[in-house]
């Protein structure tokens, strides 16, 4: 069952949020493997194959990021990062771009907008690792300007996939 918001809901963050928790609910659906027998890298989902384009390769790349975060290391393997890390999730970013009409219209998917980058800000934090050790995507809504209204965001690490959403720093006025 796709459920559209009504015009109403897309006028604050707050209420935009909503929207996106009901999309994260269809999102996960879909994303879900639990009780679904696995075929090759790939597994069923209402009767569709479904295949990660994250392999052994991107989880080997990131565990080996993580045990050397360092510039310089990963300058001399930029190359490396790019097919088993970058451009997977390039195309589950693609993938959803065709997918998220579906049941969240109001979310975009789109590499210029929603990929992060690999390189972390380091000037206000305590850990100074340069590199994060995960790639990750955010989807943001229409029509809010750049880091408000809701969103969800998926990140994958060597020990984990991790999917999220709701607000960043609502207005007041949006919370009461």
């Amino acid at each position: 069952v796709v459920q559209r918001s009504p015009s109403w809901a897309r006028r604050s963050a707050t209420s935009a949020a909503r929207v996106a928790s009901d999309s994260m609910e269809g999102m996960v659906e879909v994303l879900s493997v639990q009780d679904e027998a696995w075929k090759g890298q790939g597994f069923q989902v209402r009767g569709h194959e479904v295949r990660s384009p994250f392999t052994r390769k991107t989880l080997a790349f990131l565990r080996a990021l993580t045990c050397n975060n360092d510039r310089d290391w990963f300058r001399l393997r930029k190359p490396q990062y790019e097919e088993p890390g970058r451009k997977p999730m390039v195309e589950l970013l693609a993938q959803l771009a065709a997918d998220l009409p579906g049941f969240a219209p109001e979310l975009i998917s789109d590499p210029r907008v929603s990929l992060y980058r690999i390189y972390r800000d380091t000037r206000f934090s305590a850990d100074k690792s340069p590199l994060k050790s995960h790639v990750a995507a955010h989807f943001p809504s229409k029509g809010f300007a750049r880091g408000e209204g809701s969103g969800l965001y998926l990140h994958v690490a060597p020990a984990e996939v991790w999917i999220g959403g709701g607000l960043y720093m609502p207005p007041a006025a949006d919370l009461r």
